[in-house]
């Protein structure tokens, strides 16, 4: 299946304009959680923090992607090679 933007993005010169709402690179997938509400206040305030900080959007689902990343390091670096 092919996107029919493209072709005509290439001839044109333009770029082609990325969807609204989706991540900006990396192999993602989408995963549904339920987390208490308490937890969504005190992510949805560190986003906006963050967000302040950078300039930049960063959600809440981006410091939770950022938080397992973090976890698999540190589990990975942790455990001894065989």
């Amino acid at each position: 299946m092919s996107d029919s933007s493209s072709p005509d993005a290439k001839a044109t010169g333009t770029p082609v304009k990325r969807r609204p709402g989706r991540p900006a690179g990396g192999d993602m997938a989408q995963l549904t959680l339920r987390i208490p509400r308490a937890h969504l206040l005190a992510l949805t305030e560190e986003s906006a923090r963050r967000s302040m900080e950078t300039g930049r959007n960063v959600t809440p689902q981006a410091i939770i992607a950022g938080m397992i990343a973090a976890s698999i390091a540190t589990k990975n670096e942790s455990t001894p090679a065989a």
